[in-house]
């Protein structure tokens, strides 16, 4: 039976295995190279092998199972439209513990973990990744390839830029603005807007 392939096999990979099968969706198994050890579903191949296993009907779309890796979120992204430059189309994968409000709107590839809230007219863009018991109060718009670490807290309207990973326990004032390809360190509390491609941290965060 052809199912959602999942690009890369580590930690964060078999989380997003577990939220698909969680909400019943079919899950052929893991892309990845170099891996070891005992998978919960099994390692199909390689990316070299996506063409065979796209024309042998064994995957039938894929979300990039790769959380917060050395090269940040551009790695994320560059497999993720390498994925549909091949032609196949990406899934996305929301925890049927997760809270979605009305008018909120996921992009393609992206996955919701459990626990997470998502308030009213929220927008999160593609191959985003909203970790386990995230909050994104009502407006929030978080751009593509961005990552919600767990245990953040976004008050309402808060923009977070594409590329950027806000860290994990982390919280944002309402009405912020964090630009693109920002990194915010664990724990950090943001009361004021953040340019693009900084590094902040700290109670106030502050760039470093």
């Amino acid at each position: 039976m052809s199912g959602v392939a999942i690009i890369g096999a580590g930690g964060h990979g078999r989380v997003v295995a577990s939220v698909l099968q969680a909400a019943n969706r079919e899950v052929a198994g893991f892309i990845d190279s170099g891996v070891t050890g005992e998978l919960p579903l099994p390692l199909l191949g390689e990316d070299k092998d996506i063409p065979k296993l796209m024309a042998a009907g064994t995957i039938n779309s894929f979300i990039i199972g790769l959380g917060s890796i050395k090269g940040g979120a551009s790695i994320r992204a560059k497999l993720f439209e390498d994925m549909l430059k091949l032609g196949l189309p990406s899934a996305i994968a929301i925890h049927p513990m997760a809270i979605l409000s009305a008018g909120v709107k996921i992009g393609t590839g992206s996955v919701v973990m459990a626990g997470a809230i998502l308030n009213t007219d929220t927008i999160v863009g593609k191959n985003c990744i909203i970790n386990t018991g995230a909050i994104l109060d009502h407006d929030c718009d978080i751009g593509d390839h961005t990552h919600i670490a767990p245990g953040v807290t976004c008050s309402g309207n808060v923009k977070v830029g594409a590329h950027s990973l806000i860290g994990v326990g982390s919280t944002i004032r309402q009405s912020v603005s964090v630009g693109a390809g920002v990194t915010v360190g664990a724990g950090s509390v943001v009361v004021s807007n953040i340019a693009n491609d900084v590094t902040a941290y700290g109670n106030p965060a502050r760039p470093a």
